[in-house]
């Protein structure tokens, strides 16, 4: 995901969905757009509240976790918390509303105005489409209000005071990669549906929710496949649509290639010379809508009013007829070609070293080093391992690099300051490793624990337990002394202790007449084997006196 950010994560949507989770807590999207206009995910998030502090914290921590820059277009629905984050956390960044949604608010404040003028939707759609001028914005904006009474409507007041977030007015100067609403995210939570339940635990949610994500990249890396495989159709067999498809995408190529079909019913209806500009003004046949197309006469540079080249990243074909005037035939200059669409985008770039400031938390440093190497380093591994020649090369240059990193760190145990020696109470002196103060020992390990072999008992074998110790009290140790005083005095003879503990001893009360009168004592105190021990040692007497 880090790596798909750093790629395609200059426009990124932001919604939020619910029941996909037991605790029916707010899932938070970050998706985005690849160089096949594919669906990548960037992030998710378990949230507990939708407040702006929940919304700034989650901002913060995503793009801290993904250690790059902002976006240059988020994309939201019309949370008044989600857009004060965003404030907060993204000033330079253009936020651009959901005009799907803002259709939505308007059909249910403005639903009297739809139901009563035919005309009302034609118009408000042009207000969020259509104009490319500012000033047309503005006229158009006025006449709505005059036409329809709506100037002291509250809803269209408080639209109007954030234009710059939802009109293509203003928002077609940005790139957007096309994208004017979160129907991306919306679409990914439809589809999240077939993976996730609403009684999902947090690891069974989690467990589910990868498994969507390596669907996508399943996807993509079949697309990728399929990209180096197949070759598009070129309708007419140019130099500048040959070089299109070497370099793009099918998918992009598709609409550059209708863009360039575009330019062939394009005509040039007048020209202006200011001097280090020039201008063309070009329309389509079959429209009257004229656009101005502006040239850098040194560069060559053009720039069409539509602004589809800033918006979406693909020339128009306004652009391209003029290039096509200019003589600008065999390929696509470069400053046209943005990497994110290209087959190649994926592919090594050089690795920016970052210099940190004096003063700096170490530990921080050490997090932002790690991440940093981590996102150059899996790229190498992934580019390194399509081929034979790239491992051996990887293989032998990290030899390399760790018996260098070696010598690095034994020059620095060595620059290292030595024990310092601190007293105590009772002039005892320690010594206080300080370079080892700071390190941590690692995690305590447990115990292991002997494993019984016997059955584990049940609940009710473990109270019936506990009922005989109850009715079963261990006699105290003067009762033994007592009852051996007791039977001392006795002058019946004693049968050998191996006939005393038969049960015939033990029933033949007129033989032993002294045993019923012991017995009934002693099993009134609860102990049997206390019987038999006492016997044991009155009959060791006896002997003993024989």
């Amino acid at each position: 995901m880090i790596r798909d950010f750093q790629i395609y994560g200059d426009v990124v949507s932001f919604d939020t969905t619910y029941r996909t989770n037991k605790e029916y807590r707010p899932l938070a999207l970050f998706v985005g757009l690849n160089n096949h206009r594919e669906m990548v995910v960037f992030g998710a998030a378990l949230l507990y509240e939708e407040t702006a502090e929940a919304f700034e914290w989650l901002f913060t921590v995503f793009f801290r976790a993904m250690s790059a820059n902002k976006p240059q277009t988020f994309i939201t629905d019309q949370d008044p918390a989600i857009c004060l984050a965003v404030s907060l956390v993204m000033p330079q960044t253009y936020h651009c509303l959901c005009i799907w949604h803002l259709e939505q608010n308007a059909f249910k404040h403005l639903n009297h105005i739809f139901r009563a003028h035919k005309s009302f939707p034609s118009d408000f759609s042009k207000l969020l489409y259509y104009y490319e001028y500012e000033d047309d914005f503005l006229n158009a904006w006025k006449e709505m209000l005059e036409k329809y009474d709506l100037k002291d409507n509250s809803w269209l007041k408080n639209t109007f005071a954030i234009r710059e977030k939802w009109s293509m007015t203003y928002g077609r100067n940005v790139f957007s990669a096309g994208m004017r609403s979160t129907q991306l995210s919306e679409s990914f939570n439809g589809s999240l549906r077939g993976y996730l339940k609403s009684d999902l635990d947090i690891v069974q949610f989690f467990k589910h929710f990868q498994r969507v994500v390596d669907d996508k990249r399943a996807i993509e890396s079949k697309s990728n496949f399929d990209m180096t495989q197949r070759i598009s159709v070129l309708k007419v067999k140019l130099p500048l649509l040959i070089h299109a498809r070497e370099i793009y995408t099918a998918t992009i190529f598709d609409l550059f290639e209708k863009e360039w079909e575009k330019s062939l019913l394009v005509s040039i209806n007048g020209f202006h010379d200011e001097g280090e500009f020039c201008k063309y003004s070009v329309s389509t046949h079959g429209s009257r809508r004229e656009h101005v197309v502006a040239v850098k006469c040194s560069t060559k540079v053009v720039s069409c009013s539509c602004k589809l080249f800033e918006f979406s990243g693909v020339l128009c074909g306004h652009a391209l007829k003029i290039l096509d005037t200019l003589n600008v035939k065999d390929k696509i200059p470069d400053h046209y070609i943005l990497k994110r669409w290209t087959k190649d985008v994926t592919n090594l770039v050089a690795m920016e070293i970052k210099v940190f400031t004096e003063g700096s938390d170490p530990k921080v440093e050490v997090s932002t080093r790690y991440r940093h190497l981590c996102q150059t380093l899996v790229q190498i591994a992934s580019e390194a391992s399509e081929s034979r020649e790239g491992y051996e090369l990887v293989a032998q240059y990290s030899n390399e690099i760790i018996a260098k990193l070696k010598e690095v760190k034994i020059k620095n145990e060595s620059h290292e300051s030595p024990p310092v020696m601190s007293k105590v109470l009772h002039d005892e002196t320690i010594f206080v490793d300080s370079a080892n103060v700071t390190k941590v020992t690692g995690l305590k390990k447990k115990q292991p624990t002997r494993r019984s072999n016997t059955r584990p008992k049940s609940f009710v074998e473990k109270t019936r337990k506990k009922k005989n110790k109850i009715q079963s009290p261990v006699s105290p140790p003067l009762q033994t002394v007592q009852h051996v005083s007791h039977l001392a005095g006795l002058q019946a003879p004693c049968p050998p202790l191996s006939n005393a503990t038969t049960n015939k001893g033990l029933r033949e009360e007129n033989s032993y007449p002294w045993y019923s009168s012991e017995l009934s004592q002693l099993t009134s105190h609860g102990s049997l084997s206390q019987l038999l021990r006492d016997i044991s040692f009155h009959n060791l007497n006896k002997y003993s006196q024989g």
